[in-house]
């Protein structure tokens, strides 16, 4: 199944079959039968982490297939994501296409939706984030309404609701 298309109406076959292969696994050891609790069919996600693919001025979200690593999947919907975090990707993914400064040397993305309602979004950079960047996030975090987190080697900005 390509990374860019999950298919939910396959959800209980799948399920089926990670149960059975886990059942498999542990058989030598004479397990009582397991208990299954089901997600539901999309939806169930509440984190999610994608690389940053840049190609001149567009940026995308990016997986890599197993039998293919070397070549990006453009990630434009993921259905197994908490609705949050659908409707936020392709929000944050087009503010950033906007910001020279925040999408400079962006490498990877992480959303993290709480049952609270609010969302947390890292900003993962090959390059050290000075004050033009935390100026850029703040404006978007309020703008947008989510905590953002920076972060680089040795380096990590909060920009946001701290606790």
């Amino acid at each position: 199944m390509p990374l860019s298309r999950v298919d939910p109406s396959r959800y209980s076959e799948l399920l089926d079959r990670k149960v059975e292969t886990v059942i498999d696994l542990l058989a030598p050891f004479s397990p009582p039968p397991p208990q299954i609790f089901s997600s539901q069919a999309s939806g169930f996600r509440m984190r999610a982490e994608f690389r940053v693919w840049h190609d001149g001025d567009d940026l995308n979200y990016v997986m890599f297939s197993r039998d293919d690593p070397r070549t990006p999947v453009a990630i434009e919907e993921f259905p197994i994501a908490h609705s949050q975090i659908q409707r936020l990707m392709p929000l944050l993914r087009d503010r950033l296409k906007g910001n020279i400064i925040l999408r400079r040397k962006l490498f990877q993305v992480e959303f993290l939706a709480t049952l609270a309602g609010d969302m947390l979004v890292s900003l993962i950079y090959h390059r050290k984030l000075e004050q033009d960047w935390e100026s850029e996030a703040a404006a978007l975090a309020a703008d947008i309404k989510i905590s953002i987190v920076g972060r680089s080697r040795k380096q990590k900005l909060v920009i946001g609701r701290k606790r």
